[in-house]
């Protein structure tokens, strides 16, 4: 009997130091943050492709939200009529990659860009673009906040949201201190011009889904 509880004394200590212990332990985990340099290479690598839709935002690998017809159909409107307006010297760049900062690669569904600012040795940049356009359904509320300060404090000096569920374009502008100071809201009926490329002028109604009949 002694011998037998000499044996289980050590065991019972062990996990009575345990039990109290263990509570006491704090684990910090922290996401790892890739470089726009790491996501390419994912991409290079096979681990992402075009098809997998997802963007890079502060490091992080972010799901991009599925298309469905309305939202194709509305940035095919977009640059098609834009395409219609601008001059030469300006380009109508349709979901290609955007990088801000040395984290942050996004998608804008369009975007209007200094011929002369397209290059075959350096990836575009906030700094580089007149205009960016988001059409928005299910990303509504991601565009308003995340991609609207995105957007601001890379520069972009205006960032339009054609959202499809409101039936309404939302025009932002004059960025300071990471974000837009001007605000305004269009619709059906309105005709918005773009400030730094005056030759456009975009009929809201082209862009956004008929109303609905009753």
């Amino acid at each position: 009997m002694g011998a037998e509880t000499h044996r289980n004394e050590p065991r019972d200590n062990r996990d009575h130091i345990m039990q109290v212990a263990m509570p006491t332990l704090e684990v910090h985990s922290q996401p790892h943050r890739f470089s726009i340099e790491d996501y390419l290479a994912m991409g290079e690598a096979g681990i992402l492709s075009r098809e997998d839709r997802v963007e890079l935002i502060d490091g992080q690998v972010v799901a991009m939200s599925p298309i469905g017809n309305p939202h194709m159909t509305s940035v095919r409107r977009l640059a098609h009529r834009l395409r219609r307006q601008v001059s030469q010297e300006v380009m109508v760049d349709v979901q290609n990659g955007l990088n801000i900062g040395e984290n942050t690669q996004v998608v804008p569904d369009l975007m209007l860009v200094p011929t002369e600012r397209i290059s075959w040795a350096k990836p575009l940049q906030g700094k580089d673009v007149l205009l960016v356009v988001e059409v928005a359904d299910t990303s509504l509320e991601r565009d308003r906040h995340a991609k609207q300060g995105l957007y601001a404090k890379s520069g972009i000096p205006e960032y339009w949201i054609v959202d499809l569920i409101g039936r309404c374009l939302e025009v932002y502008r004059d960025p300071a201190e990471g974000r837009y100071t001007s605000r305004t809201v269009h619709l059906p009926g309105a005709v918005v011009s773009a400030k730094l490329v005056s030759e456009v002028a975009l009929p809201v109604e082209e862009v956004v889904p008929p109303e609905l009949k009753d």
